[in-house]
């Protein structure tokens, strides 16, 4: 929809706008994944960058937050695994480069998950084990744009998602 996009990005109202990805096979049953965008949101409310939410079969998703902090979520078979970043992380009505690496050949959490921002690894507080591998992904699709629970939409922009089939290095990155 033309109305949409805003200096070749994608703008979401935060109120019912996304884009589904469908089911990106990349993402099924992966030991190792990555996915890079570019987005900016004023944070006055929190919203989702992805999410693919597919009940008991597994959930992976992206999300800012009014303070700024960010939720990178990586769960197999219901049990919550996440990783969150502090507030202060991201700054309102600033382009920001997020990167979510996967590698489920990692011996701690901090190994299988991390987040980069503007090409710095950012720390993250651990809930759960973050799982050595995606679920199933049966249900639903990748969903760009909102939050899985259809309330959480993002007010903003994002540009050039993109999905890798392995877990990029630091170096690829930056």
């Amino acid at each position: 929809n033309k109305d949409k996009v805003s200096n070749y990005s994608f703008a979401f109202d935060g109120v019912d706008d996304y884009i589904d990805l469908n089911r990106p096979t990349e993402l099924i049953s992966a030991t190792n994944f990555s996915i890079s965008c570019w987005f900016k949101t004023p944070l006055n409310a929190s919203g989702g960058i992805y999410t693919w939410f597919s009940g008991a079969s597994g959930w992976i998703e992206l999300n800012c937050s009014t303070d700024g902090s960010m939720t990178a979520n990586v769960t197999r078979l219901s049990s919550a695994t996440y990783g969150i970043a502090s507030a202060g992380t991201i700054t309102a009505n600033t382009w920001n480069n997020a990167v979510m690496v996967f590698d489920g050949g990692g011996a701690s959490n901090s190994d299988r998950l991390k987040l980069y921002i503007n090409g710095s690894v950012i720390s993250l507080t651990f809930v759960g084990t973050i799982p050595t591998q995606t679920g199933t992904m049966v249900l639903n699709g990748l969903h760009i744009g909102e939050r899985y629970n259809g309330v959480n939409y993002l007010e903003g922009n994002i540009d050039d998602v993109s999905l890798f089939n392995n877990s990029l290095t630091p170096t690829d990155i930056t």
